[in-house]
């Protein structure tokens, strides 16, 4: 009771922070709360929830991916260069293409980390820089501008219901994300190798094709946030996505995903898996970065609080977690 208590307070604090986030914007910047500027904001930072949803999977096995950022500007100058090349080439091959790209960087990841053993902060902040000079070599350094987009492709950047299509898939991601992780054994098997990785083994968990499968996803999910980046803002260039990682890793740790793996705010056999931690901090880096772009002078302090956070949200899952093993420990002894 008193470790559920300690993350119940742990998610109270953090709609806490969004209450005094909103009450601040009412008063500092009121047009933030205008239906429109809600929408467009929603819709500028739904590329890094997709981004977060991978690299969620990744960071429960214990690794990182220091490369989605470069995954997708490989993956959505490809599909621009193809879009603006050959426009009667389908816009659901160039999807399906787009995300192949980014599925296959995944794998690369995954194998370097999972088959040979290479610490992935050390693998992944390698292929991020292949990667980028992969983007770079494609497109010549060159942008792909609006007048290049065809009717068909800029159409994804529609929408449907009253929603951006881009705000959809992060909906329907979300979903499925959480479907996975709380009732499929590989899900399950995330949070295992995470935990423990020898006691994986033991139970006959291949940890090597977990590590792999967490890539993928993520490589799968940059490829189609590069395409759906693309599409949203009808031009691309190829230092696109630098830096997107701390935004992302930012927002995992905030929400509770363990820095160390096999650990998220709730356990993966609830109805929401860990989803509603890190949605709950996607909410609340999304106000924060809007909020602070709308203050004079304060965008220029965004990096630095996100660097903030990360250490902070760091501080706190450690502290959580050997809390939660001291009263294991001192529940063994009575």
């Amino acid at each position: 009771m008193k470790i559920k208590k300690l993350i119940d307070n742990r998610q109270i604090g953090l709609l806490g922070a969004i209450a005094v986030l909103l009450i601040l914007a009412v008063f500092l910047t009121p047009s933030l709360f205008q239906l429109g500027t809600i929408h467009l904001t929603i819709r500028n930072y739904s590329v890094v929830g997709i981004l977060v949803l991978g690299m969620m999977a990744v960071i429960l096995t214990g690794g990182i991916d220091l490369s989605i950022g470069s995954e997708l500007a490989l993956s959505g100058m490809l599909t621009s260069l193809l879009m603006a090349e050959h426009p009667e080439i389908p816009v659901l091959l160039l999807i399906v293409i787009g995300v192949a790209v980014g599925l296959l960087c995944g794998l690369i990841n995954g194998v370097l980390v999972g088959k040979l053993y290479i610490q992935p902060i050390i693998a992944t902040l390698a292929t991020m820089n292949i990667y980028r000079g992969a983007t770079y070599f494609v497109s010549g350094g060159k942008w792909v501008t609006s007048s290049q987009y065809t009717d068909s492709f800029a159409h994804l950047s529609g929408g449907q219901f009253g929603l951006y299509n881009i705000i959809w898939f992060l909906l329907v991601l979300s979903v499925l994300m959480s479907i996975f992780l709380a009732y499929t054994k590989y899900g399950r098997r995330l949070y295992a190798v995470g935990s423990n990785e020898k006691s994986s083994r033991i139970a006959g968990i291949k940890a090597s094709n977990i590590k792999i499968l967490a890539y993928v996803i993520m490589g799968g999910l940059a490829g189609l946030a590069g395409i759906l980046y693309s599409a949203n803002y009808k031009s691309f260039a190829p230092n696109i996505g630098i830096g997107m990682e701390m935004d992302v890793i930012a927002i995992c740790v905030l929400g509770g995903v363990s820095i160390t793996g096999g650990r998220g705010v709730w356990r993966s056999g609830s109805a929401a898996g860990t989803i509603g931690g890190v949605v709950t901090a996607f909410i609340m880096m999304t106000l924060v970065s809007a909020f602070l772009s709308m203050l004079p002078g304060m965008s220029l302090w965004t990096n630095a609080l996100q660097g903030s956070i990360i250490i902070v949200a760091v501080i706190v899952n450690l502290l959580t977690e050997r809390i939660a093993e001291k009263h294991a420990l001192y529940s063994r002894k009575i």
